[in-house]
């Protein structure tokens, strides 16, 4: 509950963020799943680099998108974090259920 009532709080994280709201924004499962629909999104964005006079070159490249947007973890990974944190939250409640319903 507590993601996902700070979740507007860690999609502006343009603003000097207090340390709690970056780690959760690390950890968070919609991290995790919006990295990987962004990569497969721009994923036929084509490597290009526009020379524009009196400004310089400007690079047009999924990985240069990536890099701006904050997004570091490759496919692969943000599949297994994003699995580990169900799993977690699987357990979590299964033991609290487990508690809950105990014979006294």
């Amino acid at each position: 509950m507590l993601l996902v009532t700070t979740n507007g709080s860690m999609t502006n994280l343009t603003a000097p963020p207090n340390k709690f709201i970056e780690f959760l924004s690390n950890i968070s499962a919609s991290r995790f799943v919006n990295e990987g629909i962004f990569r497969c999104c721009t994923n036929t964005v084509p490597n290009k680099i526009f020379h524009i006079p009196g400004r310089g070159p400007i690079v047009v490249s999924q990985e240069e998108l990536l890099r701006l947007q904050g997004f570091d973890i490759p496919n692969d990974k943000s599949l297994i974090y994003l699995t580990i944190w169900i799993g977690f939250w699987v357990v979590l409640s299964l033991l609290f259920i487990n508690f809950k319903y105990r014979k006294l």
